[in-house]
């Protein structure tokens, strides 16, 4: 577990531990792919529309609004006031749509509220009290699309500690060509060496020799190891 959960943890432990939080809601806002006893019943291009037309998007702002998914960018600015909203009352408005679902589990479909239609309005009204990044999240846990969405071309650094268990990553470089280096203990500078010579690998005798075989009369060989003939 990485620094910034341990840290977030130690943070927000009594809020957590609290006796007026609903721990499953808080639970379902962390791990939200658990909850599969529930449906909400949206269309992904219906959805689509509900957003653009809660936040009055113009034409060109919901084909840009549309980009975000296809190649994986990242909502950066708030495009809304803030206001207060808790987890409980998501949750609240969330189990009570899925409620009004036939593919909902029993124990949700009990939650349903007769002659409850408004559905769109139970959203609109919270999408409107949420910041950028938290109504993104709202929108992924509805469509349970939980999976890593990161841009074709990116740049791993070192705070990306999550990535290694969910991305299947493949390091391609030359190992010969790699320069070690070293921390100083006292200064902290990096000082680099240059690779180690490393020695040719000799073939073993299972190992054919593709290149050109040089062949030698067994004569010659016996006239360059025998001594030279003496006169009697």
């Amino acid at each position: 577990m990485s620094h910034a959960w341990i840290s977030w943890f130690k943070l927000h432990r009594d809020e957590l531990d609290a006796m007026h939080k609903d721990d499953p809601s808080v639970l379902s806002t962390l791990k939200p792919e658990a909850l599969v006893d529930r449906d909400y019943d949206f269309n992904q291009v219906t959805f689509e529309r509900f957003i653009a037309r809660t936040f009055y998007m113009t034409v060109e702002q919901r084909a840009r609004f549309k980009s975000f998914t296809e190649n994986g960018l990242y909502i950066c600015g708030t495009i809304f006031s803030y206001k207060n909203v808790t987890v409980e009352e998501i949750e609240d408005s969330l189990i009570i749509i899925a409620a009004q679902s036939k593919r909902s589990s029993p124990a949700i479909r009990s939650h349903a509220q007769p002659h409850d239609n408004c559905t769109w309005n139970r959203l609109e009204e919270i999408y409107l009290r949420l910041q950028g990044p938290q109504a993104k999240w709202l929108t992924r846990i509805i469509h349970k699309n939980l999976g890593f969405v990161v841009p074709d071309e990116m740049v791993l650094s070192a705070y990306h500690t999550s990535f290694p268990r969910y991305l299947q990553v493949t390091a391609k470089f030359n190992i010969r060509g790699l320069v070690p280096v070293r921390r100083d203990g006292q200064t902290g500078m990096i000082f680099g060496h240059p690779p180690p010579q490393i020695a040719e690998e000799i073939p073993s005798k299972d190992k054919v020799n593709a290149g050109p075989s040089i062949t030698q009369s067994t004569q010659s060989v016996e006239r360059l190891v025998s001594p030279p003939a003496t006169k009697p």
